[in-house]
This record gives C-alpha cells, sequence and structure tokens, in this order.
C-alpha cells in the first residue's frame, strides 16, 4: 500500500503527534506512583535548605513520629496539600530573599528611572495603585 493523500497539511499533522504525545505522558502520569507526605516533607525540606538536625526536632515519641502540624506551622504550609498533594494549594511562592541581590537592584534601578520618567502629578496615583496591590481584594 502507497502514500495515503490527505487534507491534512504538515504542521496540522505535526500538531495531532505532539497532542497525542500529551495524552501519551498524561497518562503515564495518572498511572504513577504518588507522593507520600515524606516526599513533600523533604521537597520542603531541599527548597529551603533545612538539616536532617532541623527535621529531627518534629521527630516526637518511642516510635519516633513525625509531627505534621508543628511542620505544617511552623513553615506555613498547608496540611491539606502536605497530606493529599493537591497542587493547587501547593505552597510555591516567590521568596524575597531568593532572589539575588544584583537582581533586586536592578529592579529597583529601573524602578527608580521609570518613576523619574514619569510627570509629577501622576506620581501620586502610580504610588496609590502600587500601595493597593499589596492589600488583599475586597468583596
Amino acid at each position: 500500500m502507497g502514500p495515503v493523500m490527505t487534507d491534512w497539511s504538515a504542521e496540522d499533522l505535526a500538531g495531532i503527534a505532539k497532542t497525542r504525545e500529551r495524552y501519551v505522558r498524561l497518562r503515564k502520569a495518572q498511572g504513577a506512583p504518588r507522593s507520600t507526605c515524606e516526599n513533600r516533607i523533604a521537597l520542603v525540606a531541599h527548597e529551603r535548605g533545612l538539616t536532617e538536625r532541623d527535621l529531627e526536632k518534629f521527630r516526637k515519641g518511642r516510635g519516633r513520629r513525625f509531627d505534621y502540624h508543628a511542620f505544617a506551622y511552623q513553615h506555613g504550609i498547608n496540611l491539606d496539600w502536605l497530606f493529599t498533594g493537591d497542587l493547587k494549594i501547593h505552597p510555591r511562592r516567590l521568596e524575597v530573599a531568593a532572589i539575588a541581590p544584583e537582581i533586586k537592584r536592578d529592579q529597583l534601578l529601573e524602578f527608580g528611572r521609570l518613576m523619574a520618567e514619569l510627570p509629577p502629578e501622576k506620581v501620586p496615583s502610580v504610588l496609590a495603585q502600587l500601595r493597593g496591590m499589596g492589600k488583599p481584594a475586597k468583596g
């Protein structure tokens, strides 16, 4: 049997192949073993640079049971995420301390330059908007 002629362009076929690969990858991920609380504790410990000694204070009793509640409270982690691994409530957030100092400096210099270019009558409204960005939305 020879080649088959279709109305599909090469781009269409490439898009279909890419979509199929994505579905295959997702299906394999569904069958993969689930992460455990211990894996999520290790993830948080790695991200925050905690040592084994730091984690030791959360181990209690004869069986060395891990105190998940105290760990979550101290590190500001949602217990539901810790127990279920629901990614919608993953504790990812931008840590200002984690930003390299040269990036902070460059951002501050750019902010100062942009503020200096503003017409003086617009500065109060821009500052008001910036102050409002840090406040939770009312509603």
